[in-house]
């Protein structure tokens, strides 16, 4: 089973995480935030992005999937095999 972390409630921030914070193998999850700009700058397994209005995604490219659920006037940018 891959290691997961999660973040939510990411309410109006500006956050980057990076190679100290993730490791490849491990999935991220960002869910149920609004207003933030965040960056995903190391290449991570797989991104679940759920329940987020009014965000800005940025990522590395990502090993596996990338999995986008019920979000709102958001913009992303994305690399990845499958989205």
């Amino acid at each position: 089973m891959r290691n997961k972390k999660e973040f939510s409630d990411l309410n109006n921030k500006f956050i980057t995480f990076n190679q100290i914070e993730l490791t490849v193998d491990e999935d991220f999850i960002i869910k149920d935030s609004k207003n933030s700009k965040i960056f995903i700058e190391t290449i991570v397994g797989a991104i679940y992005i759920k329940n987020l209005e009014n965000c800005e995604i940025s990522c590395a490219p990502v090993t596996g999937s990338i999995f986008i659920q019920n979000c709102k006037n958001c913009k992303f940018q994305l690399a990845s095999k499958q989205v």
